[in-house]
């Protein structure tokens, strides 16, 4: 029997979904100007839970996102690209960090 290479594939996508909203939530603190330890404070987590969920290494509850999202400035509609490309198969081909572009200003 051979293996199956989509059998991983859900896995895969949560992995690179993690990471690229990881991504755009850290470009947003750092465009927003905003420390990690400040960050930390207005989310009301530790530094070092903020710093594992920038590096990915965190999963960050959807709610936590929108939370970030709303103190850094963030389009909420440049999360849900993300987590819609990542459903669709469409973000391999794609540069979420472009979504940046939509931080409101």
């Amino acid at each position: 029997m051979t293996r199956n290479d989509d059998s991983s594939r859900p896995a895969l996508q949560v992995l690179k979904a993690r990471g690229r909203i990881s991504d755009l939530l850290r470009e947003g603190r750092v465009q927003a100007q905003l420390s990690p330890e400040t960050a930390a404070e207005l989310l009301e987590i530790s530094v070092q839970d903020l710093r594992d969920a920038e590096s990915g290494r965190l999963e960050i509850p959807l709610q936590r996102i929108f939370a970030a999202a709303n103190i850094y400035n963030i389009d909420p509609s440049a999360i849900m690209d993300v987590i819609s490309d990542i459903h669709t198969g469409n973000a391999e081909s794609s540069d979420d960090l472009e979504r940046i572009s939509k931080i409101k200003i």
